[in-house]
């Protein structure tokens, strides 16, 4: 079996049944599709979600992305999309003489349900929940870029686009006399529990600013 990285995506040869089994279990391991994580033993695939019918930003409004648990339908379209899986055959060349061709595939469902029955997925990264604004990390570092976060293995799904916050604001975003503004002090604090695909948590971002009598 062969697995290369192409324009496409990656490569992956595939063979007998079991020789496939092995080989796109391997390939998934190693990251052959994008945005694909692993939540509870199950592999998830991030994906938009399209038809959203909030007409304003607020707690309740779902959020933009959801996180769905693979099944062979869903890993059939996924390796159509971001892979080239192919077979080796023999026909007749025009000379008469036997050559060998690559045949894309679509590997047969009990296939991939074999492929997805392991719940060890050792290299994949965990998804721990999606968010769907800014949060703290347990060192105090602000999560604000958008996608997967390694280090705390939440998603952020903004709903709103944000300004990033600069680790140091410059001297014209301090408090001016007569307000007392905690600017960089924040706070996450639980959401109320909505489901998000496989998974319900979320929290929000709150930015404490507080008037004061001026001199």
């Amino acid at each position: 079996m062969t697995i290369t990285t192409t324009d496409r995506g990656m490569s992956v040869q595939v063979g007998t049944g079991p020789e496939t089994i092995r080989v796109l279990k391997a390939a998934l391991a190693d990251g052959m599709l994008p945005d694909t994580y692993v939540q509870a033993g199950e592999l998830v695939h991030m994906e938009t979600v399209s038809g959203g019918l909030a007409t304003e930003v607020d707690e309740d409004s779902p959020l933009p992305v959801s996180a769905s648990h693979l099944t062979p339908a869903g890993l059939a379209g996924l390796l159509a999309e971001h892979a080239y899986v192919y077979r080796l055959k023999t026909r007749k060349g025009n000379d008469g003489q036997p050559e060998v061709y690559e045949d894309e595939v679509t590997p047969p469902r009990d296939i991939l349900a074999s492929v997805l029955a392991g719940k060890t997925w050792p290299k994949t990264a965990p998804l721990r929940g999606i968010i769907g604004a800014p949060v703290l990390r347990r060192d105090g570092t602000l999560l604000q870029r958008p996608g997967y976060d390694p280090a705390t293995g939440l998603y952020l799904a903004s709903k709103v686009a944000l300004p990033p916050v600069p680790d140091s604001p410059p001297p014209s975003r301090y408090a001016t006399p007569g307000t007392s503004c905690s600017t960089g002090s924040y706070a996450t604090s639980p959401g109320r529990p909505r489901r998000t695909g496989p998974t319900t948590s979320h929290f929000w971002l709150r930015r404490s600013c507080a008037t004061t009598p001026g001199p």
